[in-house]
């Protein structure tokens, strides 16, 4: 099953579109993802009183009957290394494969080299969109639903050919 790339709200789209895992990238501050956060967790008893979940939930969590959900928080730069980021990847589809899970959404992150410059932050992202989208293809053998989205369109604007 080819990656699937989408703009949008990884938990609603997680959520509302039956993925079975939910891989969430970034922190929380004053942002998006905050906002977004608190309104998906008020859906749930079990995540109703997380706050901060990059700090309180690195691991899996089932939040739901058959729903999974973990958060890795950025590094330096607000981005992870390459090397960092297969590793989480790695190790992630290793588990979701011995708990029998067949989808998979993840928001990814952006890489660590983000500069001052519009053109220096639009190769960076579009490197990293081929790279996410490498990682994710080779982890792809056996999975029903693998996606990327974003709430920017960095993935439907550097969709790899």
């Amino acid at each position: 099953m080819p990656v699937l790339y989408a703009q949008g709200d990884i938990f609603e789209v997680g959520y509302n579109d039956g993925y079975e895992f939910l891989l969430v990238f970034g922190h929380i501050g004053i942002n998006e993802m905050r906002e977004k956060w608190h309104r998906f967790r008020e859906r749930f008893d079990t995540l109703r009183q997380i706050q901060d979940p990059f700090n309180q939930l690195e691991k899996p969590l089932q939040f739901a009957t058959g729903r999974w959900i973990q958060f890795v928080s950025e590094r330096e730069n607000h981005g992870i290394g390459f090397s960092e980021l297969a590793k989480i990847i790695d190790d992630t589809f290793k588990w979701t494969v011995t708990q029998g899970l067949k989808t998979v959404i993840t928001n990814g992150v952006r890489d660590i080299d983000h500069g001052r410059t519009t053109v220096q932050n639009i190769a960076s992202d579009n490197r990293r969109v081929r790279e996410l989208s490498d990682l994710l293809e080779k982890k792809s053998h056996g999975f029903e639903k693998i996606m990327l989205v974003s709430l920017n369109d960095a993935y439907i604007r550097s969709t790899p050919v």
